[in-house]
């Protein structure tokens, strides 16, 4: 009896772990078909333009498939039905019937989207069943077709710097050239142009026949005569010209500051690029960016029209109100750069002795000789001397000028050597 139940209960143990390998393996079979579904669902189609067919063309024997691409294959069905070659003076429809390849769909395929070159193609959204109607096919040299292609093709509208095109795009039916006016190397601002446009037939076609008006420029009011392809397309005015960019082409005269001094622009050329490829110099700018309470190298702004440009000036070390010293006033303008005329340092010097002539070591005028690259205006009207050496500043080539108070002028000697 002991025996029966082991046996059974052997049983029941078998038969649970049975159970639960099924229900792993079925867990594991539905998720793999879940990845399954995954992989096999299709992408797509996004290639729109439908290659290989080529326009109907008189005495010309009609392609039947298109050019095959990764993403799908197709078939044509002409209308009328063709035998053998193409018939003159005849509008075709070539039906294209696509078929998605593996792992592509065309469900979902919007209204229009597949492009045929030459005709006008249209499809159902979520269909491959595109229809492609061409313009008629051409005549013969005694008896052509009329030109039935209205929207000349290749003539953009004119953008400010854009180069005029002389040609158009070629169709099945003719060619053009086209001659601008007025006749720019590129397009100006503020400029109304007319492209007249000159149409030839080709061989099996006419302009006899052509409406007046017939024709069609994108962005242009077109016009011309019956039956003649002498178009004229007048586009709207280009936009007014903007400044584009600045450049400082001459630099201020004055480029070096003592501290407190304001700024100069004299002698500084702005020119401004626009949008036509112009330029000219321009005035009513601004500047920003000027200090001269520290010294230091300083960059100025200037702005026009929202463009900017920029220069650097360099602001000097303060003077003080006076030197007392030669010495001083020696140390301080070795350590100055060098300057111009016109932007020379104002340096006051309050002393009782002048040191001698140019010559002497460690007088003023010793100082100005060594620094000849450094232009002084010397102010020496609070200095208490009563007379100064001749030749005081004999070969100062740096000094601009010299003030001394009336009641210390002293006259210069004979050959003028100060």
């Amino acid at each position: 009896m002991r025996q029966i139940k082991n046996t059974f209960a052997n049983a029941a143990g078998t038969t649970a772990a049975i159970a639960l390998a099924i229900v792993v393996l079925m867990a594991v079979s539905l998720t793999g078909c879940d990845n399954l579904v995954n992989d096999l669902t299709p992408t797509d189609v996004t290639i729109a333009v439908i290659k290989g067919v080529t326009a109907p063309v008189t005495g010309a024997a009609p392609v039947m498939k298109i050019t095959e691409t990764d993403q799908y294959s197709g078939t044509i069905v002409w209308s009328p039905a063709v035998s053998g070659a193409f018939a003159a003076k005849t509008e075709y429809t070539a039906t294209i019937t696509l078929r998605a390849k593996s792992g592509f769909t065309l469900q979902g395929v919007t209204a229009d989207f597949f492009t045929v070159e030459g005709a006008t193609a249209t499809n159902a959204a979520g269909s491959g069943i595109v229809t492609a109607v061409f313009p008629h096919t051409g005549g013969t040299t005694d008896s052509p077709a009329a030109i039935d292609i209205a929207a000349i093709g290749g003539i953009t509208a004119p953008v400010i710097g854009g180069i005029p095109v002389t040609v158009i795009t070629e169709t099945a039916q003719y060619t053009g050239t086209i001659v601008w006016s007025p006749a720019d190397d590129a397009f100006k601002a503020s400029t109304i142009y007319t492209a007249t446009i000159t149409l030839t037939a080709k061989t099996g076609f006419t302009l006899t026949g052509v409406g007046a008006n017939f024709f069609t420029v994108k962005d242009a009011t077109a016009t011309n005569p019956v039956n003649s392809g002498v178009v004229t397309a007048v586009f709207p005015s280009t936009d007014a010209k903007a400044v584009s960019s600045i450049v400082i082409t001459t630099q201020p005269i004055k480029t070096t500051y003592n501290i407190g001094e304001t700024l100069s622009t004299t002698g500084m050329v702005v020119t401004a690029t626009y949008s036509d490829s112009t330029t000219e110099a321009v005035t009513g700018y601004t500047t920003s960016g000027f200090d001269s309470a520290t010294e230091g190298q300083k960059t100025v702004t200037v702005t026009y029209e929202s463009k900017t440009a920029t220069f650097t000036v360099t602001v000097n070390a303060a003077a003080g109100d006076a030197f007392t010293s030669i010495a001083d006033f020696a140390t301080w303008l070795a350590a100055q750069p060098a300057n111009t005329t016109s932007d020379a340092f104002t340096v006051k010097l309050n002393v009782s002795d002048l040191g001698g002539s140019a010559d002497t070591s460690g007088s003023a005028g010793a100082a100005l000789k060594t620094n000849n690259t450094k232009y002084i205006n010397l102010d020496l009207s609070g200095s208490t001397f009563t007379s100064f050496a001749i030749q005081a500043f004999w070969d100062c080539t740096g000094l601009t000028s010299v003030t001394i108070p009336d009641s210390r002028k002293i006259a210069l000697n004979n050959s003028g050597k100060v």
